[in-house]
């Protein structure tokens, strides 16, 4: 096997690697966005306790 040849194969994997990171990460983002409850209460997320 030549150099070049390793070279472009390995080159072939770590982009491979990088797209499947990438599609791992997409799906647990759309898993989160799912199960995020919506709030429906206008004046909840308004205020912060100071004192808690």
């Amino acid at each position: 096997m030549s150099g070049g040849y390793i070279q472009e194969a390995a080159a072939v994997q770590v982009q491979a690697m990088t797209v499947q990171s990438a599609r791992d990460t997409a799906e647990d983002l759309a898993r989160v966005m799912g199960s995020a409850e919506f709030i429906t209460d206008p004046s909840r997320g308004n205020f912060l306790d100071m004192t808690a």
